[in-house]
Formats: C-alpha cells, sequence, structure tokens
C-alpha cells in the first residue's frame, strides 16, 4: 500500500468534513480504524461513492486480513483468509442497493462476525455433505455391463422389427376399409377436420359424423385383431415366437380393451405418417432423378459427361410423381402443397428447354428435402451447362466445407468444382483442386481427365504426359467406353495443341485403347 497517497487522499476526505480521527489518523489503532471505515462506508452507501469504498478497502484490508487469518486457525485451517475478507467486502458493496441500511457503529466488530459466520457456514455444509455422501453413493447407478447393453440393443431391434410388422398390417388392414371408411379417418383422426366439414365432405348430417367414425374405428380394430390373432411365427422368423407372442397380445389387448377407439386412432396415426414419410422420400428421389433427367437433354451434355447410370427418361418418371402426388394428398395434404409438381415437365423435355426444366425440378426438390448436398450439386451443374460457371462455384466452395455429406455427393463436389473453374478458364485454379483430391480420390478417373486437360490449357507438357499416364493406368485396370471414347477424341486433340505429334501420342498410349467400358464428369 502506498502510504503516502494514502495519506493524502484521507487528508483530502478530511478537508470536506469528516471525523477528527482523519487527520491523525493510525492504522495501528481499532478506534480510528472504526471511526474512519464507519465515515467512508456511509458516504458510500449515501452516494454510491465508489472512490470511497476503494479508500475504505485500502484502510481496513490489513485489519480484516489480521481477523481473517486468527479466524481460519482457531475454526478451520482449510478456510481461505483472502475469501473471507474478499467475501466481505463483496457484500458490502452489494449491501448500497438495500437501503435504508443499519448504521455501522463498530465496523471491525462486524467484520469479525460476518467472517465468522461465513466459516461456520462453510462447516456446516461439510458436515451435510459428509452426512449425505454414503446416500448419494447408493443412489448412484452401477456401471452398465456390456453384455446388459448389447442385450439392450437387441431388445430395441426386434421391438423395431415387430412394431414395423404391426404397422404393416394396420395398413393392409387400412386398405381393406369401405372408402368411406378411409375418408372420415383420414378427415377426421389425421387432418383433424371440423365435424361439419368432414359431414359436407360425405354429405352426411353433421349429427351423423360421430357414429360413422365410431363405427369405422371399430371396424379398423376388429381387422387388426384378427390379422394379429392368425399371424404366425413363421411370418417373423428373425424373432423369438415368445417375444412375437408377447408384443401380439399386448397389442391385441389394447385394441380389445375400453380404450380400443383410442388406440386404434394411435395407430392409424402412425401407420400413416410412416407411410407419409416414406412417400416424401421417394418423392424426392423421384424429382431428382426427374432433375437429371433433364440435365442430360442439355446441349454438349452427353458429350462432356460420364454418366456412371443414366435416369430413366423424364416422361416416365413425371408419370410416377403425379401418381405419388396423389397419394400423398390424401394422407398428408398439407405437408406437400407447397410442392409445385405441377410447373414440372410432364414430356420429355427439349434441349433448349431442358436447363429450366431441371431448375423446376430442383426447385420443386428443395420444396421437399431442403437445399441438400444433392440438389446442390445438381443446381450447381445446371448453372455450369447454362453458361454461368462463376454462380456455381460459390455453391461447391460452401459444400467443401459441410459437414456430413455421403461419399458420392463429396466426390461430385470436387469434380464440379474443378469443372467450374474449367469453364472460367481458370486453369491453374483448376488443376490445384483436382490434384487436392488425389488423397481422398486417387483412382477417380475424371480427377484424371479433369487435370489432363487443365494442364494442356497451362501449356505443361511435362504434367500432361504425367496425368494422361494416370489416367491411361486407370483405364487399363478400369476400362470404360466413355473414357475410351474422351481418349480418342478430346485428349488427342488437346495433344495436337501442345505439339505432340500423332506417333508421340500413340506411344503415350500404349495399348489403353484395347477394350472399354462407362464414368462421369469432364469439361
Amino acid at each position: 500500500m502506498d502510504s503516502g497517497g494514502l495519506e493524502a487522499r484521507l487528508q483530502h476526505v478530511a478537508d470536506q468534513g469528516a471525523p477528527e480521527s482523519l487527520h491523525s489518523f493510525d492504522a495501528t489503532n481499532e478506534v480510528h480504524v472504526d471511526e474512519v471505515a464507519r465515515h467512508l462506508l456511509e458516504r458510500f452507501r449515501s452516494s454510491d461513492d465508489v472512490e470511497a469504498y476503494q479508500l475504505l478497502f485500502e484502510v481496513v484490508q490489513p485489519r480484516l486480513s489480521q481477523l481473517a487469518t486468527q479466524i481460519a486457525r482457531r475454526l478451520s485451517p482449510a478456510a481461505d483468509p483472502d475469501d473471507l475478507v474478499s467475501s466481505f467486502m463483496a457484500r458490502l458493496f452489494a449491501d448500497v442497493r438495500s437501503r435504508p441500511q443499519l448504521q455501522v457503529r463498530h465496523f471491525l466488530a462486524l467484520a469479525y462476525t460476518s467472517m465468522r459466520n461465513d466459516v461456520l457456514d462453510q462447516l456446516r455444509h461439510q458436515k451435510r455433505a459428509q452426512a449425505h455422501s454414503l446416500d448419494y453413493s447408493q443412489t448412484l447407478r452401477a456401471p452398465a455391463d456390456p453384455a446388459d447393453a448389447v442385450q439392450a440393443a437387441e431388445q430395441d431391434e426386434i421391438y423395431e422389427r415387430l412394431g414395423s410388422e404391426v404397422l404393416r398390417i394396420t395398413s393392409e388392414c387400412f386398405g381393406e376399409l369401405d372408402d368411406r371408411d378411409q375418408q372420415v379417418l383420414i378427415a377426421r383422426e389425421i387432418v383433424h377436420l371440423p365435424y361439419d366439414r368432414v359431414a359436407a365432405m360425405l354429405k352426411l348430417a353433421p349429427d351423423q359424423v360421430g357414429m360413422v367414425i365410431r363405427r369405422a374405428r371399430m371396424h379398423l380394430a376388429d381387422r387388426i385383431v384378427h390379422e394379429l390373432l392368425s399371424l404366425t411365427t413363421s411370418e417373423t422368423p428373425e424373432v423369438a415366437p415368445e417375444d412375437a407372442r408377447i408384443l401380439r397380445d399386448s397389442v391385441v389387448a389394447g385394441l380389445e380393451s375400453s380404450s380400443r377407439a383410442k388406440n386404434v386412432k394411435t395407430l392409424v396415426e402412425h401407420m400413416l405418417g410412416q407411410a407419409a414419410h416414406a412417400a416424401t422420400a421417394k418423392l424426392a428421389n423421384l424429382l431428382y432423378e426427374m432433375a437429371k433427367a433433364c440435365l442430360v437433354e442439355a446441349p454438349d451434355f452427353n458429350d462432356r459427361m460420364l454418366i456412371e447410370r443414366r435416369p430413366r427418361r423424364s416422361d416416365v418418371v413425371a408419370g410416377e410423381l403425379m401418381h405419388l402426388r396423389t397419394r400423398l394428398d390424401q394422407v398428408d395434404p398439407d405437408g406437400t402443397a407447397r410442392v409445385e409438381l405441377e410447373s414440372v415437365a410432364a414430356t420429355r423435355p427439349r434441349a433448349n428447354s431442358a436447363i429450366g426444366d431441371a431448375r423446376r425440378c430442383l426447385s420443386a426438390l428443395a420444396g421437399v428435402e431442403g437445399e441438400s448436398g444433392r440438389q446442390q450439386v445438381a443446381v450447381a451443374l445446371a448453372y455450369i451447362y447454362d453458361g454461368a460457371p462463376e454462380s456455381a462455384e460459390p455453391i461447391l466452395r460452401d459444400l467443401q466445407d459441410a459437414d456430413h455429406l455421403p461419399e458420392p455427393t463429396r466426390r461430385n463436389v470436387a469434380r464440379n468444382l474443378t469443372l467450374s473453374l474449367l469453364r472460367q478458364e481458370r486453369f491453374d485454379a483448376a488443376l490445384q483442386c483436382a490434384e487436392a483430391s488425389a488423397d481422398e480420390w486417387p483412382d477417380d478417373p475424371v480427377r484424371a481427365m479433369n487435370l489432363c486437360f487443365a494442364s494442356a490449357r497451362l501449356g505443361d507438357r511435362d504434367r500432361f504426359e504425367t496425368y494422361v499416364g494416370l489416367l491411361c493406368g486407370l483405364q487399363r485396370r478400369h476400362p470404360e467406353d466413355s473414357v475410351a471414347r474422351w481418349i480418342d477424341q478430346p485428349l488427342r486433340a488437346l495433344a495436337r495443341d501442345l505439339g505432340l505429334a500423332d506417333d508421340e501420342f500413340a506411344a503415350l498410349l500404349g495399348d489403353v485403347l484395347d477394350g472399354t467400358s462407362a464414368g462421369n464428369t469432364t469439361p
């Protein structure tokens, strides 16, 4: 502590009107400390004078430290004297907000009592914790037995399979109901239409709807019980007969109880929810397939792309889409209303409209599954073949940083990012992009083809010959017709641009063109 600075600050306070002890302050005199502390505390409390609080701390800190050390030595050597002092001063600072406060006549006595009570509280907490420690330890679970964990996982899998079987039976029984029963159950218990809307839909009087709903529930419950009771263990060979019997009996008991209407409603909700989920997933797959079917009709697409699995014709896929949309509207009308399938091409697109048709498919796909990895890769590819590779690049670079993309999607991101750079004639960046994929996809023929193209455009003959050797090695091990055609035509033209004579190019290729078969992306 700077004693000279402290004395000057105390003298300044004394000049503003304060106890006489401030003029001749003696830090070893407890009376002086009490009087000065009381005055500074009152100034802090009355006008939020933080400077007075700071001066108070400097005046009393040495004496408080002595008191805290004495308390800790007598009551609990584990108590930290500095913590006791800090806690007491923190309470004084917070107390300024809780006016009015009692006047402090003996500051050091207050501090001693407060710090002593702190230690006693700590001791009480320790004793209470010790008293309850045994009870607490008894509440802790024993370490999990790995064998029990395996058994529990197997049991969960069994019940999941059995549950799927019950839902399958529910779906079959639901399909056997009269059309009116099906409509009323969907309208009331799935779509939650009010009674008057259901009555209008079925051309019934409103007071008849409740009776029709109850009858439909009973019909469905009776059918499910009948099918479950006739279910044999041979239909669930992977499940122990006893497990199958227990689940069957529990479901039957629920459908024959007084709560059968509620229980059958729950089964129908799960069954239709599962059906809607499966149908939505199929809808997404069909939209993706249709987008690809449109893209392949784009000009030059087939000549410049290696298609691993050619999609079906878009008009064929469109028929399946419309049929599936009708089914989804029946079980989940609100969930698919935003998907505008009517804007998707229902016939085979022409070359001049293929990109637009593909984009409409991809927009509908985003409405079903969001901007997924595969959807965004296809969007980027549409930009590339629409003459806007610079718009594809940021999409693909964002996907490079995305987590949990499946391996085929990550590979297509790398391929098409290289392609977008090549289309922008940024050949050096394209070369670096393709080389960066070497560790993950060393045997990808598309990567090798893009390397050949970029190095040729950069006029780097040595690299070109190296990458031609890489491509030829891959083609010898896994011959593909599309790769062979690319080698024989675009690659030969690139070699001529670099000044390689036909015999030099033939020597570079060796016997690679003998026997071949098909891959994915090239410029």
